[in-house]
């Protein structure tokens, strides 16, 4: 897990530092940690809302789904985020200047806590815009946004009034009024959509009016993402953790619980989240930049033009999802040796690999378990027992007909030979030495320890 994170926070400084040579670098030079996300945020932000016929006055007192042009109103909701990143970032950044203490007592482990779980309310929130920007590349046209903002209201106004009549006995009539009212424009604007496109639905169909209740019309986070995700770019799946997982990650920060984990917290997890919410905040602002139609605005084209390059990005996905691995190489489970026995590939492109364990077990009844490919890393090949053979032979290490006969084995022969071998090497002191790095040990780093 540990490599898996320093991988992404590699990745994220390299992005840094090219957003800091390309936007403004005399100003952004001093601190791009800090000055990179809140100044691209307000700056990027405030350009784009330029395009938007939509001004702050009427923002305030217009509902979203009265607006003639409802993707303005949501874009211009998607920049308020934006904005409002950046304004706790500064507020963040003048917490750090005063030095919060290691958490090694009550007092600063409370402070380092709630900071963190400020900043997780956050992630999660920007998440979802996110989300709900990447699922309109597909519906970008006004009557879709128009339907997302009715149902909204409609789920708002059914909530109310079973809020009413479970705790207070009645329902108000006025609210029921207004449902009505929300339902018969819900269907005008349906004989112009193509609900098996509508991603924001439970049931991509009209609504059943005998069946209308809170929380039964709206399609689930979970859900969103699963669609989503073929849609998503690479740096947008290094946002989500490459799943579900990354939304609720920030949501248990949010959420009450008996069972806490603050012994999990680490002093610099707030600052490692300054990134993410700097990686976020240029996603939602490409996004609306891209679903505008790419307006000539200068920051969001160089942003556009940085996001694009692919060249980082890609070789981390793949790492971090499928990585180049084989049934029969031995390899690294959690820093556990094992070897490789099958392979499975998800809907979504992610391998996971069994694994059976050949030395020590996390659980003495467990011989083999499952792995994410992130975590499994490819330790030792056959090929790479036939390079180290034809090595020895070459130095004179080991007889000529040593490596022939080898050559001659059968895969079936051959594998339970190259299993002893690294069993015994990893008894005698490759095991101390792998658990001794502290970091990632590459297949070239084992090989010259066998």
């Amino acid at each position: 897990m540990a490599n898996s994170l320093q991988q992404i926070k590699k990745w994220l400084r390299r992005l840094r530092r090219v957003i800091a040579k390309s936007i403004e670098p005399h100003e952004l030079e001093p601190d791009p940690k800090w000055d990179i996300p809140i100044n691209i945020g307000l700056k990027t932000a405030a350009a784009l809302r330029k395009c938007l016929k939509i001004d702050e006055q009427s923002y305030l007192f217009i509902s979203g789904q009265a607006w003639h042009d409802t993707r303005d109103y949501v874009l211009y909701t998607a920049l308020d985020e934006v904005k409002k990143t950046s304004t706790y970032l500064m507020r963040l950044r003048e917490l750090y200047q005063e030095t919060i203490p290691p958490p090694t007592d009550r007092i600063s482990r409370l402070v380092l806590t709630q900071v963190n779980e400020e900043q997780e309310s956050r992630i999660r929130r920007l998440l979802e815009v996110l989300l709900t920007l990447i699922l309109f590349e597909n519906t970008n046209e006004q009557p879709y946004y128009r339907h997302l903002l009715h149902l909204e209201e409609l789920e708002n106004l059914l909530s109310a009034n079973a809020d009413f009549d479970e705790f207070y006995g009645a329902r108000s009539g006025n609210i029921d009024e207004s449902i009505n009212r929300e339902i018969h424009q819900i269907q005008e604007i349906e004989n112009n959509l193509d609900l098996s496109r509508c991603w924001y639905l439970v049931l991509k169909e009209s609504l059943n009016l005998k069946k209308l209740r809170p929380g039964g019309i709206m399609s689930s986070v979970r859900t969103r993402i699963k669609f989503a995700l073929p849609h998503m770019s690479d740096s947008e799946k290094v946002a989500f953790n490459f799943s579900y997982a990354g939304y609720i990650d920030a949501s248990e920060s949010i959420h009450y619980s008996i069972n806490r984990h603050d012994y999990q917290y680490r002093e610099r997890q707030p600052i490692t989240g300054v990134s993410g919410l700097g990686l976020i905040t240029m996603l939602i602002l490409n996004r609306c930049h891209q679903l505008m139609g790419r307006p000539d605005v200068p920051l969001a084209n160089k942003l556009y033009s940085l996001l694009k390059d692919k060249t980082n990005v890609t070789s981390l996905v793949y790492s971090m999802t499928v990585r180049d691995i084989e049934v029969n190489d031995f390899c690294l489970a959690y820093g556990d040796l094992g070897e490789v026995v099958e392979i499975k590939e998800s809907d979504y492109g992610y391998r996971s690999y069994r694994v059976r364990y050949l030395a020590e077990k996390p659980t003495p009844d467990i011989q083999e378990d499952w792995f994410p490919a992130r975590y499994v890393q490819k330790f030792y090949t056959r090929a790479q027992f036939f390079k180290k053979i034809q090595s020895e032979v070459a130095e004179g290490k080991l007889p000529q007909d040593i490596g022939e006969k080898m050559g001659k084995l059968s895969s079936k022969e051959l594998q339970p030979l190259i299993r002893a071998s690294l069993i015994e090497t990893w008894k005698h002191g490759l095991r101390d030495w792998v658990h001794s790095q502290g970091k990632k040990v590459n297949s070239g780093d084992s090989e010259d320890n066998l």
